[in-house]
């Protein structure tokens, strides 16, 4: 509801005093309150009535181990090269709770290969292994670092002669 336009008066400061405080008046008419629920977290906004149960654990090496080639698809390992990598990667690291349920190992090492190749969403990798999210970005967060000291002394790179040779010059 727009307010009457201000009667005209010969002062110009009284006259734009007016006008400001009817634009202030209009203004305050289109502000609303917060929403009562502004302190709450946009997940419990979108999905008022969402009842979310726990996630369970899943074993995706047991699953994925029947299926060889998915297997290599997903992790660029083939079954026997990726428990020659979990034996290595054993000797490192303890065994690690993450949030209600024990991950094991060759899970954690799995799910790290999967994100590094494939690249796919916390949440992706989270309903996948039925883990939360947080908790898959620790695992990662710890896992790749571990993967890369465990696996870069196996890397060799090829001198300037040698790769000069190799390129026919």
């Amino acid at each position: 509801m727009a307010c009457p336009a201000p009667p005209y008066i010969p002062d110009e400061q009284f006259f734009c005093i007016l006008l400001l405080f009817q634009m202030y008046q209009e203004y305050l008419g289109l502000v609303t309150m917060p929403l009562p629920f502004f302190n709450i977290r946009l997940r419990d906004r979108i999905l008022e009535q969402e009842n979310q149960e726990p996630l369970t654990t899943n074993n995706v090496y047991a699953t994925l181990c029947n299926r060889p080639y998915e297997f290599w698809i997903l992790s660029g390992e083939t079954v026997r090269s990726f428990d020659n990598l979990v034996i290595m990667i054993s000797q490192r690291i303890p065994q690690i709770r993450f949030g209600n349920s024990n991950v094991s190992l060759k899970n954690r090492v799995l799910l790290t290969l999967i994100w590094l190749r494939q690249y796919p969403t916390y949440t992706l990798l989270s309903l996948s292994f039925g883990l939360s999210v947080a908790n898959v970005g620790k695992l990662i967060n710890n896992m790749w670092v571990l993967l890369w000291e465990v696996c870069s002394p196996l890397v060799t790179w090829p001198s300037v002669q040698e790769w000069t040779a190799k390129q026919g010059h």
